[in-house]
């Protein structure tokens, strides 16, 4: 039986908020739920992060699965021919370790990625047909260099105080005022998670 096709790039957008947790953490549960691999990584604002720092932080997390932030090592002689080359072996090194269980990977906060991520991302995107591998973005908003993706957009309405509430009750945290500072407090967008 050939594998299920399991395949998009997904930029959803919250909206401002002062929070870095995921928008894209329910797709998470569910896949770990399911028992496939899931694998995260952000993008910072910070001019020293390295490039394509979130798919280091993927990679590094996916040891188990054959990947490595090693991949992306790129030697200083021409350097768009060995960046290309770093893209092409993490893109191909992602494919094969969805092949088997599938693989979920998310990439929160792609407002703020450099070029490079988002050149593999680009180069990513053409090879998704067929394979089992889901790609998450999250971004608060939709950037010029996003867009140029072609990404499906979700767009997340805010939360509202009964959001709020029923978030704090499922993980036990909720009592008297403590759901209306927590709304006041995130700025009511969906960056609310359980870790």
């Amino acid at each position: 039986m050939p594998p299920r096709r399991v395949a998009a790039v997904l930029c959803s957008s919250a909206g401002g908020g002062d929070r870095e947790d995921s928008d894209a953490h329910p797709v998470a549960g569910q896949a770990g739920e399911a028992g496939v691999p899931v694998l995260a990584g952000r993008a910072v604002v910070d001019e020293g992060a390295p490039p394509f720092w979130p798919w280091r932080r993927v990679l590094e997390q996916g040891q188990d699965h054959g990947l490595s932030a090693t991949l992306l090592e790129m030697p200083d002689a021409l350097p768009a021919a060995a960046r290309f080359l770093a893209i092409e072996r993490t893109v191909q090194a992602l494919l094969a370790a969805a092949r088997p269980a599938g693989l979920v990977v998310i990439l929160d906060d792609l407002q703020w990625a450099d070029d490079a991520s988002l050149r593999l991302l680009r180069y990513l995107r053409g090879d998704l047909t067929g394979s089992r591998l889901l790609v998450v973005g999250a971004a608060r908003e939709v950037t010029e260099a996003l867009a140029g993706l072609q990404p499906l957009v979700l767009r997340l309405p805010p939360l509202t105080e009964s959001d709020v509430a029923a978030y704090l009750t499922s993980v036990g945290e909720v009592g008297g005022a403590w759901p209306a500072y927590v709304h006041a407090r995130t700025g009511v967008t969906r960056c609310l998670s359980g870790s």
